[in-house]
């Protein structure tokens, strides 16, 4: 699975979560190879309402009229559907902090 062979990466808050056994989000995966967010899809779409007549960035991205970029719970902004996304990170002192190991924001 490609999260097992990033096991020293920060992984966003969904698949930290739902990899880490000790987690309520924890779903085990057998031998699929796959990784995909299962537990934690309470994303908040930003963007125009379906229906409103108004264009988003996403109107336009590949015909699939997604109505605009979505934020996680902890702040990760992914800004047309199946495409990259951007996290935040602080790094303090040379210690790094980020959205998936803090206790609360």
């Amino acid at each position: 699975c490609f999260l097992e062979r990033c096991a020293d990466w920060v992984l966003p808050y969904w698949a930290g979560r739902q990899e880490c056994p000790a987690d309520e989000a924890f779903i085990p995966r057998a031998q699929s190879g796959l990784a995909y967010n299962q537990t934690n899809r309470n994303w908040t779409v930003v963007g125009p309402a379906p229906g409103s007549g108004m264009t988003g960035a996403g109107s336009i991205h590949r015909g699939r009229g997604w109505p605009g970029a979505t934020v996680d719970p902890r702040g990760m902004i992914t800004p047309f559907r199946g495409g990259w996304s951007l996290d935040f990170w602080l790094d303090i002192d040379g210690e790094l902090y980020t959205p998936m190991q803090a206790q609360s924001l």
